[in-house]
């Protein structure tokens, strides 16, 4: 412990006069490459997730911004109609980056499709009077 003490002593005193040597173990030297690793492997981690979670865009799309009501810049705006304008720029501008929805296919029911269910089902028609009856 003496040791310890009379190392601390001297990097206090003699440390910006004299640059003293370092000596560092094999140990120390692989926890600090392993720390190195790892803080690359989480970097590129973090970059990957966040490039996946980018909306693609392709070049020759275009966002239209004069549709964007622009901010007052004037200097004394309450900040309730100031965060009510924000929102509605925000709102605006998701709007405009949210693809369209697809419709859905429309759904054709012929006899056949019927038939093939049924068969599925393992139920016979419904000629005898009463829709869905197994017989």
């Amino acid at each position: 412990m003496a040791q310890g003490v009379v190392n601390i002593m001297r990097e206090w005193l003699f440390g910006p006069i004299l640059p003293i040597e370092q000596v560092r173990c094999a140990n120390c030297e692989m926890l600090q490459e392993q720390l190195a690793f790892a803080n690359y492997d989480r970097k590129m981690l973090l970059e990957h997730f966040i490039k996946a979670a980018m909306p693609q865009r392709t070049e020759n799309e275009q966002v239209n911004t004069d549709e964007l009501a622009p901010l007052r810049n004037t200097k004394f705006v309450p900040w309730r109609v100031r965060q009510q304008e924000l929102e509605k720029n925000s709102r605006q501008r998701a709007s405009i980056l949210k693809p369209e929805p697809k419709p859905d296919a429309p759904r054709v029911v012929t006899q056949e499709s019927i038939e093939k269910l049924e068969q599925e089902l393992g139920i016979k028609g419904a000629e005898d009077g009463i829709p869905g009856e197994a017989v």
